[in-house]
């Protein structure tokens, strides 16, 4: 009898999607997803999920692989390469004339993007190609691109891109002098515009103590667009929902499985090596006293130590 009232309440309490039965069977008796708006889901955890994934992408060899070969697959070896084609029509030009503009035109990109004054990067550190990969990285990484649009008057060509760590997206801490709502670091107006970025000084400029504008990590707010409305600040990111202001790494729901699979690997490996240095002290020429005290003294040595030494053995 109550095996059949159990299966009656199981029927009764089943919705039209299997998804939302509760019962032990399935696991779901006691899954309670956190009930907050799709971007407090994000903003919760957004900092501590792109530090993990960092630092899995530093340490395990799996993720680094698949974050390398994405980029490699996106960006290529070159980048974007530019093939234009204007329209001679509107412009009211001849074919002729159109041709020559569009083989103009892709000269001065190569120039732009492929010059070893590295035009495009603010810093001019970088060409087009390793600009392109490194903000391909930042999105599997922080699962958004954020950059500043600078112009360099004094370059041949004056538009150049600064990339920002999406960590620097903060909200300030003291008050500011408007009506607008600042979240996650963007400010939007009251139609849900962002309107701004405060972005929080690097540790290269909070280091600089010559420059008493940054003395501070408070964020600096930097409108969205110029006074002549072109973007000053890029905020590239893959929204789940409509709500959401900012963006999370797609790499974020393997976290978990990941950092397991690296920490089994450590162990496996750590418990090979004390095995094999065990039996190497097992079957040496020491007394049996001498033995146990060898294999005693394991514990101090670290993960590191033990390994060096089965090199060199």
């Amino acid at each position: 009898m109550g095996f059949l009232q159990s299966l009656r309440g199981f029927f009764r309490n089943q919705g039209a999607y299997s998804s939302t039965i509760r019962d032990e069977g399935f696991g779901t008796k006691n899954w309670e997803p956190p009930r907050v708006s799709s971007d407090a889901a994000i903003l919760g955890g957004q900092d501590e999920v792109s530090l993990r994934i960092s630092d899995l992408a530093r340490n395990d060899g799996f993720i680094h692989s698949a974050v390398s070969k994405t980029v490699d697959a996106v960006v290529g070896p070159s980048g974007l390469i530019l093939n234009a084609e204007v329209d001679h029509i509107a412009l009211g030009l001849s074919e002729d004339e159109a041709e020559q503009l569009n083989s103009a035109l892709e000269g001065m990109w190569s120039e732009y993007t492929q010059s070893t004054d590295n035009y495009v990067d603010f810093s001019r550190r970088q060409d087009y190609a390793s600009l392109l990969a490194q903000a391909a990285r930042t999105w599997l990484l922080s699962g958004e691109i954020v950059a500043i649009m600078r112009y360099d008057t004094r370059a041949k060509f004056p538009s150049c891109v600064q990339l920002i760590n999406p960590n620097r997206l903060k909200s300030p801490t003291r008050a500011y002098d408007n009506a607008n709502v600042v979240r996650g670091g963007i400010e939007y107006d009251r139609k849900g515009r962002a309107v701004a970025y405060w972005i929080a000084p690097s540790e290269l400029e909070t280091s600089n103590h010559r420059n008493r504008n940054v003395s501070t990590k408070e964020p600096v707010r930097y409108a969205a667009f110029d006074r002549d409305g072109r973007p000053r600040v890029l905020h590239i990111f893959d929204p789940d929902f409509a709500e959401n202001g900012r963006g999370i790494s797609p790499l974020a729901s393997s976290i978990d499985a990941s950092k397991r699979s690296h920490d089994l690997s450590r162990a496996i490996n750590k418990q090979a090596i004390v095995q094999s240095l065990v039996a190497m002290v097992v079957h040496s020429e020491l007394s049996t006293d001498e033995a146990f005290k060898a294999i005693g003294n394991l514990e101090q040595y670290s993960y590191d130590d033990m390994l060096a030494a089965r090199v060199e053995l």
